[in-house]
């Protein structure tokens, strides 16, 4: 048993922030990404979800994903499967298709699981569960009791000696049998493991591929996530991938407001569904005061919007 995980795409067809050319970085990391992956081959690859940020415009980028993703298959063992789990950006508020819908649709990725054995191993894949729907007395990883691989694009680890925080600690059932949580979302290169019951649970996080914001301009490469059961245990290596974004200074404050609309939880995507145009981040927060909305609803779109400024290049130090 052998399965690829690719971190974060986070594809766009048009620039973003300060990139150079933020498509073209997309298409050259793509092709860089096969061609680090050789002739190997594995029963799973695994996108960490936050596909694309934007619905495709231009039909050169959208077959030069077609290309990648068909690439990727020519890597998998005869009945192998190509998944992407469902990012905090692949949920759109209008019930439009988003290029991760379209892929799966149209056959270019298969449909994801939440739990399935692979070999002799159970793998479970959860995509991103937004906090704001979180009830406080559900496990979130209560379907994954029995998994020794967990494939998230949630964030978890150990925050004061809880392991996977949030009070889902030392007592989840869903840690009984976990070797191996490969994780998404936090766009950050770590490989750290916790002692959990007398053994050892591993997170691990490649890293984003696509790094959106300036706030790693420096980067020069990133790691795709194997995980193995070669000579009978389960363990993990990685793949370096290079790959640096191209930032200039003199971009202008803009925020794609398509992608804020796609991180907004349901309550905030009802209100906000007919955005689509892009403005700067002072000027939508402006739109925003005009919005018949509750003050609750209000503080949870500025807090994203903010977020992107952050892409951007804005003093603000929070990121998702």
């Amino acid at each position: 048993m052998k399965i690829l995980s690719i971190g974060d795409l986070h594809l766009m067809d048009h620039n973003r922030g300060k990139h150079e050319d933020y498509a073209k970085e997309c298409l050259v990391l793509m092709r860089s990404m096969l061609g680090v992956l050789g002739a190997e081959k594995y029963d799973r690859i695994v996108l960490m979800g936050d596909f694309a940020d934007c619905v495709f415009k231009d039909l050169s980028f959208r077959t030069g994903v077609q290309f990648f993703l068909n690439g990727l298959r020519s890597h998998l063992v005869e009945g192998g499967k190509l998944y992407s789990l469902r990012g905090n950006h692949d949920v759109l508020s209008t019930g439009e298709w988003t290029e991760l819908d379209f892929a799966i649709n149209t056959g270019l990725l298969d449909k994801c699981p939440i739990v399935e054995s692979v070999g002799s191993v159970s793998v479970g894949y959860q995509d991103y569960v937004f906090r704001e729907s979180l009830d406080a007395s559900v496990n979130p990883l209560a379907g994954y009791v029995g998994c020794e691989v967990l494939f998230t694009h949630n964030v978890y680890g150990a925050e004061d000696g809880n392991f996977f925080g949030e009070g889902f600690g030392v007592g989840n059932p869903a840690l009984d049998k976990l070797v191996y949580v490969v994780q998404g979302h936090d766009h950050t290169e770590s490989y750290r493991q916790f002692g959990v019951g007398g053994r050892n649970v591993y997170v691990l996080d490649g890293g984003a591929a696509c790094q959106v914001s300036v706030k790693y301009r420096g980067i020069e490469n990133f790691g795709l996530v194997v995980i193995s059961d070669e000579g009978g245990a389960l363990s993990y290596s990685t793949l370096r991938v290079p790959y640096a974004g191209v930032f200039r200074d003199d971009a202008k404050d803009e925020v794609d407001t398509e992608s804020v609309v796609s991180e907004v939880s349901l309550e905030c995507l009802s209100v906000l569904g007919g955005v689509s145009c892009e403005m700067n981040s002072e000027g939508f927060l402006e739109y925003l005061n005009t919005l018949s909305i509750s003050d609750g609803v209000r503080v949870q779109v500025r807090r994203l919007v903010e977020t992107y400024a952050n892409d951007v290049g804005d003093n603000v130090d929070t990121d998702i």
